[in-house]
């Protein structure tokens, strides 16, 4: 039960109070345990959800509907295949199984679960879908420009990576769009400079793909370098900020804006906001810059749209 499983828990409420929830935790110290353990509406059990007996004892024939959401994509992975593996037949009820990692999502859903004994898994990824769902949103609304648009990601954790991805995906996008990423450290298990030189040299890359900055975003000198990249063409620049804490996306956005070199200045930021203070943090947006600038950062709220993107993969397709 972690922040897909809760958003997940709360849509099963919302939209029938008569269903009794199974929640199987693996971990010792669930934030949520003492809560939901008191749910007369929930039955909590404390154990490991990868062995079959205990998803047995769990009565999962009897289920409904079955979701592994955690974000370990093996035991995900293990729990669907220890479920599955010794059945004659596929469960009668739709199985739904998250995965982080997009190329093993690819590589299951073209191997393993094209198979007969898996074809009432669905696999999904909340980040993905979000960023989709916020990247269609921007296109729709022509933030994208006919010259080519300037893409920056600030932080390059799973949420930049699914924007990224997006991006190179997109048809429309031409040699004339450009993706910088800045980043305070590499993040671990992912190769940078292959990314890099891959999308060099890929022809069916048409974006152009600067070489990473990798250095601390809130100083000046990061800022300098980014300018020295755009400044040759007057494109746009839609700045995400993607980093898993709400505060310092905002900071960040802010502080450029007031203090940053002027083609930065004139960016659009989005900003990524998971926490239910979204409001309060646009009322000290709104305290911190002046109503022209504070139009050009726009705040995007994570929790709901991830909410909104289980509610379409996951309660409406078991309905």
């Amino acid at each position: 039960m972690g922040r897909n499983g809760r958003l997940i828990y709360e849509l099963i409420r919302e939209t029938d109070k008569n269903h009794k929830i199974v929640i199987i935790e693996k971990g010792d110290s669930n934030p949520y345990a003492q809560q939901l353990a008191k749910d007369p509406a929930t039955w909590w059990v404390q154990n490991d959800f990868t062995r079959k007996a205990v998803l047995q004892s769990a009565r999962v024939d009897k289920a409904a509907r079955i979701i592994f959401s955690t974000h370990q994509d093996l035991d995900n992975l293990n729990a669907v295949v220890e479920l599955q593996s010794h059945r004659d037949t596929a469960l009668a009820a739709p199985l739904f199984c998250h995965l982080g990692d997009l190329e093993m999502l690819d590589n299951f859903q073209q191997t393993l679960f094209r198979e007969p004994a898996y074809s009432c898994v669905h696999v999904f990824n909340g980040y993905q879908s979000a960023t989709k769902r916020l990247y269609q949103r921007l296109r729709g609304e022509r933030f994208f420009a006919a010259e080519g648009t300037v893409f920056i990601l600030f932080g390059f954790g799973r949420f930049a990576r699914m924007l990224f991805t997006h991006i190179l995906q997109d048809p429309a996008r031409t040699a004339n769009d450009e993706i910088l990423i800045v980043t305070d450290r590499p993040p671990a298990g992912f190769d940078f400079e292959q990314v890099w030189r891959t999308g060099r040299e890929n022809e069916s890359c048409s974006c152009v793909i600067h070489e990473p900055i990798i250095n601390d975003m809130h100083l000046s000198a990061t800022w300098t370098m980014l300018e020295r990249r755009v400044l040759p063409h007057a494109k746009p620049i839609l700045a995400f900020v993607c980093r898993d804490n709400d505060i310092a996306n905002l900071d960040l956005a802010i502080s450029i804006k007031l203090r940053g070199p002027q083609r930065l200045r004139e960016a659009t930021f989005i900003c990524r906001m998971y926490a239910k203070t979204v409001k309060d943090l646009s009322d000290m947006l709104d305290h911190r810059l002046t109503p022209r600038q504070s139009k050009d950062v726009l705040l995007f709220p994570l929790e709901a749209e991830l909410k909104a993107a289980f509610f379409e993969e996951i309660i409406q397709v078991a309905a």
